[in-house]
């Protein structure tokens, strides 16, 4: 059961000088809504409006602004999308291809980190599985090769694996 209170008076500011002032209302409190929005969703953001000789000219720049940039966010998407079935296809090089392209147009805006941060794992862990699908053919220098590329990306079992074929590849050993 919601219990309704009245709102609140709304105060009015005199200005201290004569001028003429805009009035400043406090806001009324808000209704409570039954519809809840989805947490990743955001309001849409409304386009500024341009005043001026240069008007029509900046809108139209903004808009064609906001299209790029829309553009952009799907193209990381479908390069996501590409890299992650590569990864399952056991295409380990194309899925490290399709997230640097992502990781390329990605913007540093917060909406984009956890695009961001897949795109940082992913790359490591691509490398990672080729170099172990290289060893497994036979190709152990070009599979050191891959794992020391995991190594610089950070995956966090490469190190432990190429100090192991580092050791037994050492005839010192």
């Amino acid at each position: 059961k919601v219990e309704e209170t009245p709102p609140a008076p709304i105060p009015v500011v005199e200005p201290a000088e004569k001028k003429t002032a805009p009035v400043v209302e406090a806001a009324l409190p808000e209704e409570k809504s039954a519809v809840k929005q989805a947490p990743d969703k955001k309001p849409a953001d409304v386009a500024p409006k341009f005043e001026g000789e240069d008007a029509e000219i900046l809108s139209r720049a903004y808009a064609t602004e906001e299209i790029r940039r829309r553009a952009l966010k799907e193209q990381v998407k479908r390069e996501i999308e590409e890299a992650r079935k590569a990864m399952l296809d056991m295409e380990y090089i194309d899925s490290v291809k399709h997230y640097r392209i992502a990781q390329k147009y990605l913007t540093d805006s917060p909406d984009s980190a956890d695009y961001r941060k897949e795109c940082r794992q992913g790359i490591a862990e691509g490398y990672y599985r080729a170099a172990l699908q290289e060893d497994r053919i036979g190709r152990r220098s070009r599979a050191k090769a891959l794992m020391d590329k995991a190594v610089t990306h950070r995956h966090p079992k490469a190190r432990r694996q190429l100090e192991a074929w580092e050791a037994a590849d050492d005839p010192d050993a």
